[in-house]
């Protein structure tokens, strides 16, 4: 019998989907869950293009197909450089400031 553990899924599949999806740009990933709702938050160095978005929209699609049907993604696309990054439940990625 095994128990389905939100967190533990959302931690082990977006390390997953992270795969070949970090970009020198690319400056955090942290995600959350949040009642039914997984939350996916990237932050960009720059301003955010639409190739960034697209490729969080994809991150946010391989981590919603590990969860249930009842389960809704949110995924935000921000620059890191408007201000302190916002931490959610952990940092899947997170490079060092330089």
């Amino acid at each position: 019998m095994s128990t389905f553990d939100p967190l533990l899924t959302l931690k082990l599949s977006v390390q997953q989907a992270l795969v070949g999806e970090v970009t020198d740009r690319l400056f955090g990933v942290t995600c959350g869950i949040d009642g039914k709702r997984v939350q996916i938050r990237a932050y960009f160095s720059g301003k955010v293009t639409p190739v960034d978005i697209e490729r969080v929209s994809f991150l946010g699609g391989e981590v919603i197909a590990d969860f249930p049907e009842q389960f809704k993604i949110e995924e935000s696309t921000l620059s890191a450089d408007d201000g302190e990054p916002e931490t959610l439940d952990f940092w899947a990625f997170l490079k060092e400031k330089s």
